[in-house]
């Protein structure tokens, strides 16, 4: 995540953000719904980033190959396919607790 996420994520969380210098700033001296709506945008767009990776295992699609592959092969590839779906729908979950 950069600076330009942070700020986009800071905007929707409604703080107040300078369009000539990109500072930030709360639009209340007590800004603790705002920092609370921030913090959460941020685990949220972590997580989905994190859920991508796990998605996406090396070593796909399958290589080439000479021959057909065999069907322990395909069998090995495509549990690991399901198993990076598992995985990345459990990350994805954490946000619905």
């Amino acid at each position: 995540m950069n600076k330009t996420d942070l700020t986009e994520l800071a905007r929707k969380a409604g703080f107040e953000v300078s369009e000539i210098t990109g500072s930030i700033r709360s639009p209340s001296p007590l800004c603790g719904t705002e920092l609370k709506r921030f913090a959460k945008l941020v685990a949220a767009a972590e997580r989905e980033a994190c859920a991508k990776v796990a998605a996406e295992p090396q070593g796909w699609p399958l290589p080439s190959f000479n021959h057909a592959p065999s069907d322990r092969t395909i069998g090995r590839i495509e549990g690991e396919k399901e198993m990076s779906y598992r995985i990345a729908a459990a990350i994805r979950a954490r946000g619905e607790k």
